[in-house]
């Protein structure tokens, strides 16, 4: 493309492709110098250790030029000291590994199973309890009665019963019969009427 002697029509340039510039070796230069092959030359004898064909004193390390070395430093005034052992150190991209230990997960327990009081029953008097459960009682039947149902329940009385009874102590069992209650407590009210005529 650089020389003049390749001419270029205008219909070319509407779909040029350009590759980038590659460097390549000038082929036509090696083509002039040929190598001979070590398996195919006869004129050269190859010897039977091949190592032999490698000169190592041009890359070797060795101390030959350890006295110019040494005669440099009184020309230059430096003193000449034995070299010191530097310790490395060693760049860490990232921070120290540690193991892959999690403590162990444990439930939490379960709250104390207690029982919820009723301050109200647990502090107030037997007269104030008696009232209460009468009035809540005397409500459910007025409610019954706006509805026409006036006959009272037989278990609701026993539960009035036995509720009274067991907050003047005098049942202990849940399921001491209401008969029984009415009978104790008729006891002691005649028993309590004896001590005054006395």
């Amino acid at each position: 493309m650089v020389e003049k002697s390749i001419s270029f029509k205008a219909k070319d340039f509407n779909d040029v492709e350009i590759h980038d510039f590659t460097t390549i070796p000038d082929v036509g230069w090696m083509s002039e110098q040929p190598k001979i092959c070590l398996v195919e030359s006869f004129d050269c004898d190859i010897p039977a250790d091949f190592k032999k064909l490698f000169d190592m004193t041009l890359y070797s390390i060795n101390n030959d030029r350890l006295h110019e070395v040494v005669e440099m430093y009184e020309k230059l005034f430096i003193e000449y000291e034995p070299l010191k052992i530097i310790k490395p150190q060693f760049e860490l991209p990232l921070p120290p590994t540690q193991l892959a230990v999690f403590p162990p997960i444990f439930s939490d327990l379960p709250p104390p199973p207690v029982e919820l009081f009723d301050l109200d029953e647990a502090f107030s008097s037997e007269k104030s309890q008696i009232t209460q459960l009468t009035n809540k009682h005397c409500a459910q039947q007025s409610e019954k009665g706006s509805t026409g149902q006036r006959n009272v329940d037989q278990k609701e009385l026993e539960y009035f019963i036995r509720e009274c009874g067991r907050i003047l102590g005098v049942s202990h069992d849940d399921h001491m019969p209401a008969k029984e209650i009415l009978y104790s407590i008729s006891v002691k009210i005649a028993n309590y009427k004896k001590l005054d005529k006395e």
